[in-house]
């Protein structure tokens, strides 16, 4: 019981550094060359997941 609040406590603290990546995600698909940059995918899906994590994760613990 004690790790599901150390997992949301995490979340929490983690959220807004996700907050502020997702902002800034459309910035790497500045240029037209950029939407075929697998890292600029990759960094993309990274920041999703991390939104999807942090919202699913208290629920899974």
């Amino acid at each position: 019981m004690i790790w599901l609040g150390v997992a949301t406590a995490a979340c929490l603290a983690l959220v807004p550094f996700g907050a502020v990546g997702a902002l800034f995600s459309p910035l790497v698909f500045d240029h037209q060359g950029n939407i075929l940059n697998p890292l600029a995918w990759i960094a993309f899906l990274m920041m999703v997941l991390f939104w999807i994590v942090c919202l699913i994760g208290p629920f899974g613990a």
